[in-house]
């Protein structure tokens, strides 16, 4: 059996967030209502 593989994802955020709250999302946000992630560190700092 292959080994599993990783990715690390980003946020807007300062904390790190082991189980995200969907409901916790503002419902006026760009793509809606979510949590937002991104492989890209450049990306979530702006």
């Amino acid at each position: 059996m292959p080994a599993a593989s990783s990715i690390r994802l980003y946020h807007t955020g300062f904390e790190e967030i082991r189980s995200p709250d969907l409901k916790r999302g503002r419902k006026s946000a760009d793509f809606g209502q979510g949590f937002y992630l991104t492989p890209n560190a450049e990306f979530a700092g702006r």
